[in-house]
């Protein structure tokens, strides 16, 4: 390899961006039809970069999360969100 590759600057990454796509559907049932909205993607977990005199300097990217969310569709003002079931998981990464 020549002096002058090895020396090259290597471009600085891209930073990470959010990246959802959201879909909605309809499920036909015995009961009737259900309209939902599902949720898929990336979302980036950021950090304060803060300066020695404590001035801040913006946002810096510490972590990629995976999301999945179904929620459900109505138009229904009286309906009961608080009678919804809800679920969050959690894995762990490495150590």
């Amino acid at each position: 390899m020549s002096e002058a590759k090895k020396h090259e600057a290597k471009p600085e990454p891209k930073e990470p961006v959010d990246d959802l796509v959201v879909t909605r559907h309809t499920l036909r049932t015995t009961g009737g039809e259900i309209s939902y909205t599902a949720r898929t993607g990336r979302i980036v977990l950021r950090e304060e970069e803060i300066d020695k005199k404590q001035v801040f300097k913006g946002w810096k990217a510490r972590a990629e999360l995976s999301v999945t969310a179904y929620t459900l569709d109505t138009d229904d003002e009286k309906a009961d969100v608080t009678a919804r079931p809800i679920t969050f998981v959690f894995n762990g990464g490495p150590g």
